[in-house]
């Protein structure tokens, strides 16, 4: 069943915004079925402005209609946000029938959602594992002995500084550095996960739970 309402505003009296209103989880044709645009993601034309709800075959790459790969264009997740953000938005569609508003709401939760895990790099490569099967962070927990051995001796260090910022910031440095290498082997193993084995799974979990401990240290450093 389809919902019209004429758009009074910047858009001029003619513009109109369509809803599709289906149960969630529907196949989502490839062109609008309004306009016969091709679409740009698989919740809303861009083109005529028709809502689809989120199918369950889609992911968050397939929301922003990206290659499901570690390795984004971070310019380019944020034009299509942005693009999407301005047809979904609730404000769109202020007086229209509440079912249209409720899908518009829950689609802009979905859309922010999807662009807060694959903007940040730890939490796109957490959400590919999952998507490959890989144990998600509440399921495992691990973290490499050697990591636990540096955030210890790190947090030592810290303590003895005894307010010194001068050694502080060196110690801020040392942990951003051990960061970065583990943001580099995480880009590694994630960029592999389609013939990864569940070692390498396995480690991957790991290495994105050590983040976690590094972004800690940093957050109890006064000038991190």
């Amino acid at each position: 069943m389809c919902t019209e309402a004429p758009v009074f505003g910047s858009r001029g009296p003619k513009s109109k915004h369509t809803a599709l209103m289906t149960t969630p989880g529907q196949t989502v044709p490839s062109k609008c079925l309004s306009c016969h645009a091709s679409l740009d993601s698989p919740i809303v034309c861009t083109g005529c402005h028709r809502l689809y709800p989120m199918p369950d075959s889609a992911d968050y790459f397939a929301l922003f209609k990206l290659e499901r790969r570690y390795r984004i264009d971070p310019a380019e997740l944020d034009r299509r946000f942005l693009s999407l953000t301005r047809n979904i938005h609730p404000d769109f569609f202020t007086g229209k029938p509440d079912e249209m508003r409720g899908l518009s709401v829950r689609l802009t939760a979905e859309l922010n959602d999807g662009y807060r895990i694959l903007k940040d790099p730890v939490l796109r490569a957490g959400y590919l594992l999952e998507r490959a099967g890989g144990a998600a962070a509440a399921e495992d927990r691990s973290v490499p002995p050697e990591v636990l051995t540096q955030v210890m001796l790190l947090r030592e260090e810290m303590e003895e500084a005894d307010g010194d910022l001068g050694a502080l910031n060196r110690i801020g440095d040392q942990v951003r550095e051990h960061r970065e290498h583990t943001l580099e082997r995480i880009a590694v193993l994630a960029d592999d996960l389609e013939s990864a084995d569940e070692d390498a799974k396995s480690g991957l979990r790991t290495l994105i739970n050590s983040v976690k401990y590094y972004d800690k240290l940093l957050a109890e450093l006064p000038l991190a």
